[in-house]
């Protein structure tokens, strides 16, 4: 992912996560990158329907693949974040 550090400020700042859960969150992102590509979906619910079609991802305990999901959801939350800010300073 280009915008790691990013993220990680932004997970730490915005959504009140310790340093620890911001990195935990990134590397679960970066496992999710090894079962389908991110940069190829518009949504969260996308990508997760597309994981749930990976055999090696339905094969993860149900914890695992929890936070897999809501690794997901936080990444673009983020993105729509960017999206947000970008709207603003044009406007």
């Amino acid at each position: 992912m280009k915008d790691d550090s990013l993220f990680k400020t932004w997970l730490t700042g915005r959504n009140s996560l310790g340093d620890k859960s911001a990195r935990d969150v990134l590397s679960r992102l970066k496992r999710v990158s090894k079962y389908v590509d991110i940069s190829t979906f518009e949504s969260a619910d996308e990508t997760i329907f597309a994981l749930g079609s990976n055999q090696q991802f339905r094969e993860l305990e149900m914890t695992v693949k929890s936070q897999l999901r809501r690794a997901v959801r936080l990444y673009y939350l983020f993105q729509e974040s960017l999206l947000k800010e970008s709207q603003q300073i044009l406007f």
